[in-house]
C-alpha cells in the first residue's frame, strides 16, 4: 500500500512538473507576442519622426510670432480622402503599449520557474516600456492641448503659455521615443533571450500597413519607411 501511495504521489508530481512547463511556455509565447507589440509602437513613432520633427518646429515659429490669433494647422503625418475640416495639429494614432501578458504570467505564477537572469532580463525590457507609456500618455496630452492650433481663436498669453508648456513636453517625447529609446536596443535584448522575430515583426509591420489603408490614411513624404528593428534593411512603406 505504502509503494501504490507512493507511486501515486510521484506520478501527480510528473504531471504538475508537466503542467508547470506547459503553462511557462504558453505564457512566455504570450509575453514575446506582447512585446513585438509594443514594439511595433516604436517603429511607428520612428517612421513619423521627421514629420512631428517639422511639425514643431513650424508651432515654434508661431508661438514666437506676436500675432494675436492661432494659425490654422492641418494635420502634419497623414491625408485622407475626406479629411475633417479640423485636423491633427500633432497627433498620431491613438496607440500605447500593454503588459497584460507579462503581469498575468506574474499573477499566475506561470514564470516562478523561469531562471532568474532571464526573468530580470524580460522584466528590463518591461521597465523600459513602461517609459514608453508615461511618454504616450503625456505626448497625448500635449497634443490635446496643441489641437487648439487648427483653430482661429485669439491667442492670449495664458494660451501662449499653455501651448510653449505643450509644445516642451511633446518635444521632450520625441527626442525619448526616437532617440533615447531604441527599437534596435530592445530587438537586441529580446535577441538575446532567443526571441529573433524578424519574419514576426515583419507581419505586424504590414498589418499596419493595411490598417491605414483601410482607414483611408496615407503618410506623407516626409515620414520614413517602417524599420525592421530585427533586420538592418527597410520595410517599403
Amino acid at each position: 500500500m505504502v509503494v501504490g501511495v507512493l507511486l501515486a504521489l510521484w506520478l501527480q508530481e510528473l504531471v504538475t512538473s508537466a503542467n508547470k512547463r506547459r503553462d511557462a511556455k504558453a505564457a512566455e509565447a504570450a509575453i514575446r507576442n506582447e512585446l513585438d507589440g509594443n514594439l511595433l509602437i516604436l517603429v511607428l513613432q520612428d517612421a513619423v519622426a521627421n514629420c512631428r520633427r517639422e511639425r514643431l518646429d513650424e508651432i515654434e515659429n508661431r508661438l514666437e510670432d506676436d500675432g494675436p490669433a492661432t494659425p490654422i494647422l492641418t494635420n502634419s503625418i497623414t491625408t485622407a480622402p475626406h479629411p475633417p475640416k479640423h485636423q491633427a495639429v500633432y497627433g498620431f494614432f491613438n496607440v500605447d503599449v500593454t503588459d497584460t501578458a507579462w503581469r498575468s504570467a506574474i499573477a499566475n505564477g506561470s514564470v516562478s520557474a523561469m531562471e532568474p537572469n532571464r526573468f530580470r532580463s524580460i522584466a528590463d525590457i518591461y521597465d523600459t516600456f513602461e517609459g514608453v507609456h508615461k511618454a504616450l500618455a503625456s505626448d497625448e496630452d500635449a497634443a490635446d492641448s496643441l489641437e487648439v492650433l487648427s483653430y482661429q481663436v485669439p491667442l492670449t498669453p495664458e494660451l501662449r503659455g499653455s501651448l510653449i508648456k505643450a509644445y516642451y513636453t511633446a518635444h521632450a517625447n520625441l527626442g525619448l521615443l526616437t532617440q533615447g529609446l531604441s527599437a534596435h536596443a530592445i530587438a537586441e535584448q529580446m535577441r538575446a533571450l532567443g526571441w529573433d522575430d524578424e519574419k514576426h515583426m515583419d507581419v505586424l509591420i504590414d498589418g499596419a500597413k493595411r490598417d491605414m489603408s483601410g482607414f483611408g490614411f496615407k503618410l506623407k513624404p516626409c515620414a520614413k519607411a517602417f524599420a525592421n528593428p530585427f533586420a538592418d534593411k527597410q520595410s517599403v512603406r
